[in-house]
């Protein structure tokens, strides 16, 4: 017997109408459940949490190795304290011996043991002993990811056409979606300016998010449809819904045909005065995009995206070759590249920081730049490098005083001077901005 038909709304945020097969991204460890198991099963589950370990240890040994190499060995030395709770055999055993007695899942066990540990650290009065209880929750997650079979873990690793369902999706998982296999996506959380809905918006794949409680509302394999542009969802909709919104999908790919034919008349009002249209880029893969809608130049690179997603931190040759790369498309079009708006939901793995009550407005962009100055050193050197194509232009992120931009040129005259002693070319008059999104960088606009 078929399902019945259930109808829910969140808000749209990139356009598009979507019919596929649901698979639910699990990244709220808080919500695992405890599941019996049979005495028979003891060992597979014992073996089970062993491998999740085993690969654990393994993504945190290349993450450290990374950061000593693209950052340096000091700010590595932070996941030490992780492979030392990834090795910690009174750990280990009692969630083991949990097991074995209870006859319950390694995620549950998990969860119970490692949160006890955490809870006791976090109770001593010692601000070192107690912020190591986060080292355990982050170890914590990691394992648990290794260890859920159910659920997609990863973007990248999908091999079917599917629609993603997810309590929320980081800039860093969406920025490793296979757009060839991930057709559309729903998120219980964001809202129409969240990084996601960006994101979204970029790859050019439909989104709803802001729909409240999806991931209890449907399971793998339900077959949905979304309607991106209304912020509509049918879970396991009718044949007659089904051919209903088959002619509205051929409507509006009429409509974008019809858009098509304006994309090379010029970009200027009734009187005369010519507007620039340049397009906002995250991704490499969208430089091709840029020409085919009209666009000439980019207004805004945001480089962080090549942080996200991946396994590796970009080194200084693997940035410049992806700065000059947009520079070479757009010649001779201006290309702005923003430098690192990292921070807040935009942090890749290499990177370890401090929880914040309000992360949107700690330690991130130009902050968590000027605070990692080998990072930002690393950034600014490929810019330069690129600039020797003369379309290249530098903006910092959420400046709020004349004193950031300050440190920031000073590092900048630096890196400057390091290449002229290494006589590579750059562009010394490169044109240098900000953007101005904070109240206290309006105030003092001039100054800056």
């Amino acid at each position: 017997m078929k399902e019945k038909e259930l109808k829910l709304s969140g808000i749209g945020v990139s356009s598009g109408i979507v019919v596929g097969k649901v698979r639910i991204f699990a990244t709220d460890i808080s919500r695992i459940k405890s599941r019996k198991i049979s005495k028979e099963k003891i060992l597979k589950e014992i073996s089970r949490f062993q491998i999740a370990i085993k690969e654990s240890r393994n993504q945190l040994q290349q993450i450290r190795k990374k950061i000593a190499n693209v950052v340096d060995e000091e700010h590595a030395q932070i996941f030490d304290a992780h492979l030392l709770v990834i090795e910690d055999k009174v750990l280990i055993d009692d969630v083991e011996n949990a097991i074995k007695e209870e006859l319950l899942n390694a995620e549950f066990v998990l969860q119970r043991v490692a949160n006890k540990y955490a809870n006791t650290f976090e109770a001593l009065d010692d601000s070192y002993l107690s912020a190591r209880a986060q080292d355990i929750r982050d170890v914590l997650r990691r394992i648990i990811s290794n260890l859920n079979e159910n659920s997609i873990l990863n973007l990248k690793d999908i091999n079917e056409e599917c629609v993603v369902i997810a309590e929320d999706l980081l800039p860093s998982d969406t920025a490793g979606l296979n757009t060839d296999k991930v057709k559309a996506f729903v998120t219980e959380l964001g809202s129409i300016t969240s990084h996601t809905a960006i994101m979204a918006r970029a790859l050019m794949v439909p989104a709803i998010v802001g729909l409240s409680n999806i991931t209890e509302k449907v399971n793998n394999d339900d077959i949905i449809l979304i309607d991106g542009s209304k912020g509509i969802v049918f879970i396991n909709p009718t044949t007659k819904r089904l051919k209903d919104y088959q002619k509205r999908a051929q409507e509006q790919e009429d409509i974008r045909k019809e858009l098509e034919t304006l994309r090379d008349k010029p970009s200027e009002t009734l009187d005369g005065y010519k507007v620039p249209l340049t397009a906002n880029i995250e991704l490499l893969e969208e430089l091709q995009g840029v020409g085919e809608v009209g666009a000439k130049g980019i207004g805004l690179y945001r480089t962080e995206f090549l942080f996200l997603g991946v396994n590796d931190l970009p080194d200084e040759q693997a940035q410049f070759d992806a700065y000059s790369l947009a520079a070479k498309s757009q010649y001779p079009s201006p290309v702005v590249i923003r430098t690192l708006d990292l921070g807040a939901d935009k942090m890749p793995d290499g990177i370890n920081q401090r929880k914040e009550k309000n992360p949107f407005l700690g330690n991130r962009s130009i902050r968590l730049s000027l605070g990692r100055p080998e990072l930002f050193r690393t950034q600014l050197r490929a810019i330069l490098r690129a600039s020797v194509y003369d379309n290249i232009r530098l903006m910092y992120p959420m400046v709020s005083c004349e004193q950031e931009v300050v440190e920031a040129n000073t590092l900048l005259r630096k890196c400057m001077k390091e290449l002229d002693k290494e006589n590579i070319a750059y562009n010394k008059n490169i044109d240098i901005g900000t953007m101005i999104e904070v109240p206290s960088a309006a105030l003092v606009a001039d100054k800056i």
